[in-house]
């Protein structure tokens, strides 16, 4: 993650730094990707990189963090919910403002994903990625437990287990409707939303009681 000093420097100099890097990362990857032409694109020297970064790593750690944080802020988080009508309308939203991003920023999706995948095989990179991933994991955990409570959530199924097939369903979904490096039409986030919260509720709800002939 960036040095504090990062995150003080002046909003356009961030917001310059990170486009640089997200463009770089979702075209090449985490692993193809150049820190020099990070640097050029952002217009910003190697000794001033270092001095708010360590590294690569540190750099794609940041972009992820910011992409997960945009996303807690617009939507405010998974609220506590009373009720299960309530529950699935906030995780309604939560859902549809995280695709959203995707389409106002198709290349931070993919930059994300394509770090998410590189830190498997990195061991450094997986462990500058796991307090933001640890953060997404424990959000969604209280939500999903929290919708146990109150009944909205089955409670045949772990929920940390439900969370997973959740996140699986939701990233294979993104790449089918919305593949990287072609146009974003609303129609097909749209539907995107909709087929996502279809599919998390379907796994996620408790089964209705069968009626009696």
């Amino acid at each position: 993650m960036a040095r504090p000093r990062f995150f003080n420097a002046r909003p356009e100099l961030q917001a310059a730094i990170l486009g640089a890097a997200v463009r770089e990362l979702a075209t090449k990857g985490y692993e193809g990707a150049s820190l020099n032409r990070i640097l050029a694109a952002a217009k910003l020297s190697k000794g001033a990189f270092y001095y708010y970064f360590d590294d690569k790593a540190d750099l794609a750690a940041t972009v992820v963090h910011k992409a997960y944080d945009d996303i807690v802020v617009s939507t405010g988080g998974l609220e506590i919910s009373r009720d299960a009508g309530e529950f699935w309308a906030t995780v309604h939203r939560f859902q549809r403002e995280s695709i959203d991003t995707v389409e106002r920023s198709p290349d931070t999706g993919e930059a994300v994903a394509r770090i998410a995948v590189a830190a498997q095989r990195d061991p450094k990179l997986a462990a500058l990625l796991a307090p933001t991933f640890d953060a997404a994991s424990a959000l969604g955990l209280r939500a999903w437990k929290r919708g146990q409570t109150i009944g909205a959530v089955r409670r045949d199924v772990d929920a940390a287990v439900l969370l997973a097939l959740v996140q699986a369903i939701k990233e294979t979904l993104i790449r089918v409707y919305l593949p990287p490096r072609h146009p974003v039409r609303a129609k097909d986030v749209d539907r995107l939303a909709a087929v996502v919260l279809d599919m998390i509720r379907r796994i996620s709800e408790p089964a209705k009681p069968k009626r009696r002939r």
